[in-house]
């Protein structure tokens, strides 16, 4: 199991951020089936023949001699999805990877405790495995089980991860990328289209300590470990070239943060506690 229960009892007492959907309910219709929190109070409307004296205002009547029906909103439960990358480059030690599936397990946790539809996916070019959205008990374990794989391998494509993702979920809930980022395609734009379409949109961007400060003090060889690419590297400058490429990519993300999406940069050396309690409450993702 990748986390224990006694930290799981550690996260009773926080919840996910979420921004919830709300339709608007016409008084007089029968409210649908599908209520999260229920019906809340919107506005008045005139009565049309047909419809429900139910939800008639007598108060108003009493006052203006007309009948005026009450409208509600309805506020629905949220799907909540974490897409954990899987690709190759999630799989160097310090593991990238199992930081990420635990922290996806961790907010799954807390999102099943207050009652939301809970899925997952294991991303590399493509969704190559999927855990169903569901709400209970039932899904935490299913949850920890989906999530405790034993090694990351593949290319990635995020782009192409998104835009499958989109299509094939077209109510809009939240989703819960956890990645490196480390990817030539374009899913700046990608992303963009998952916000404007109504979702809400966490990036976790998960990062080695060697990647965060590489110790470079002779020629190196460094090799893609996606496409196995070889490239000879003298580190003279190099180290602050890096750091300024490195700070860019992520000036970059969090330059997504005006749009709405949450951008969080964490660190394999972290402890886990540390990235829910202080990292993720930091950015509004959890409270």
């Amino acid at each position: 199991m990748i986390l224990s229960a006694d930290f799981l009892q550690t996260l009773d007492k926080i919840s996910m951020v979420v921004k919830r959907t709300r339709n608007r309910q016409l008084a007089g219709k029968k409210p649908s089936v599908h209520l999260g929190s229920g019906l809340e109070f919107h506005d008045y409307r005139q009565y049309q023949p047909g419809d429900d004296y139910r939800y008639v205002d007598w108060s108003l009547y009493a006052r203006l001699g007309q009948l005026f029906l009450k409208t509600f909103t309805e506020e629905h439960d949220t799907n909540i999805y974490f897409l954990v990358d899987s690709s190759s480059s999630m799989n160097q030690p310090p593991a990238k990877f199992d930081l990420a599936s635990q922290l996806a397990g961790a907010l799954g946790y807390i999102s099943l405790r207050q009652l939301d539809a809970v899925g997952a996916s294991f991303t590399t070019d493509s969704l190559i495995k999927n855990l169903s959205p569901k709400k209970g008990r039932s899904q935490i374990l299913k949850l920890l089980h989906f999530l405790d794989q034993d090694t990351a391998v593949g290319p990635t494509n995020l782009a192409n991860v998104l835009m499958d993702f989109a299509l094939a979920h077209k109510r809009p809930g939240m989703v819960v990328v956890l990645s490196d980022f480390f990817d030539d395609s374009d899913y700046f734009q990608a992303l963009r289209r998952l916000v404007g379409s109504g979702w809400q949109v966490i990036l976790v961007q998960v990062l080695s300590p060697d990647e965060l400060d590489p110790a470079w003090s002779e020629p190196v060889v460094v090799v893609d470990s996606e496409t196995g690419q070889q490239i000879p590297l003298d580190p003279n400058g190099l180290s602050a070239k890096y750091t300024r490429r490195l700070q860019e990519f992520q000036e970059r993300l969090a330059s997504l943060v005006p749009m709405g999406i949450h951008y969080v940069p964490v660190s394999t050396d972290t402890a886990l506690d540390q990235v829910i309690f202080q990292a993720l409450r930091a950015q509004g993702v959890v409270r």
